[in-house]
């Protein structure tokens, strides 16, 4: 197939996507660059958190101890917490220092926001509903911040949080 008729072929698909209701998953780049902690930065804040303070319990001492070391040997924060089985209050203050760190984060992009800032992914979503009332346009996110809902509020979309 020449290259001519293999764009055509991309172009067509592309179109046919569009043209449907298409279903957008949004990941983790899509908010790193307005500042969210990516697992990193997340990482480093239990690290500090932990290495800060002092626990009672023989059993939260072992698991943040085993926890602490995986993450020195390189593994990623996400892996680490699937490796070690913590405690639930543990699990609290790990949820808490996490959330602290997005939501501050958070609020700075929301200031921004509110000055009228454009968020990046506005343009892909108009981009998709292309002036159709009609369009609907899922969008699927495992992201904590709201950078997918800033974005969204600047079309004149309808929002369906679900």
């Amino acid at each position: 197939m020449d290259e001519n008729k293999t764009q055509e072929k991309v172009f067509n698909i592309i179109q046919d996507v569009i043209s449907n209701n298409p279903v957008i998953i949004i990941g983790s780049g899509a908010s790193v660059s307005y500042g969210i902690p990516g697992m990193n930065k997340l990482a480093n804040t239990l690290k500090s958190y932990f290495n800060g303070n002092v626990f009672e319990d023989e059993k939260c001492k072992q698991n943040i101890d085993k926890f602490l070391k995986c993450l020195e040997l390189g593994m990623g924060l996400e892996e680490a917490l699937l490796e070690v089985k913590m405690p639930q209050n543990i699990e609290q203050i790990i949820a808490r220092e996490v959330w602290n760190e997005i939501a501050s984060a958070d609020r700075q992009v929301y200031e921004k926001f509110i000055q009228g800032e454009i968020i990046n992914l506005k343009s892909l979503f108009e981009y998709i509903v292309y002036n159709d009332p009609n369009k609907i346009v899922n969008i699927i996110t495992t992201n904590y911040d709201r950078i997918t809902e800033y974005a969204a509020a600047q079309t004149n979309a309808y929002i369906n949080h679900i």
